[in-house]
């Protein structure tokens, strides 16, 4: 499960990175694209190994009648907002590093 989370988080980073550049760019229609699509999908996929990791550390199975319940609906295109200067450098300069295990 440990595995499976570590892949799932490194895909959301990634897909966070790109938001922010798309945003930096100046292309919030793209940014905002992100963020409704793949930037979700990824996101429920990290909660959802997050919860089975925890399940399994707990010893308890997941019951597999029930599927993953699937991301709530996007936002409009007017929710992105600009970032603060120093927080989007600092997202632009830790999607540049290499992935390091949290």
């Amino acid at each position: 499960e440990y595995q499976k989370l570590k892949e799932h988080h490194r895909q959301f980073h990634a897909v966070a990175a790109q938001v922010v550049r798309e945003h930096q760019r100046g292309r919030t229609a793209q940014a905002q694209a992100l963020l409704d699509g793949e930037f979700t999908r990824k996101t429920h996929d990290t909660l959802t190994a997050i919860r089975a990791l925890r399940d399994a550390v707990e010893g308890r199975r997941r019951t597999p009648a029930a599927p993953a319940q699937a991301p709530a609906a996007p936002r409009p295109a007017a929710a992105v907002t600009a970032m603060p200067a120093r927080a989007s450098a600092a997202a632009a300069s830790a999607s540049d590093q290499h992935w390091q295990e949290f």
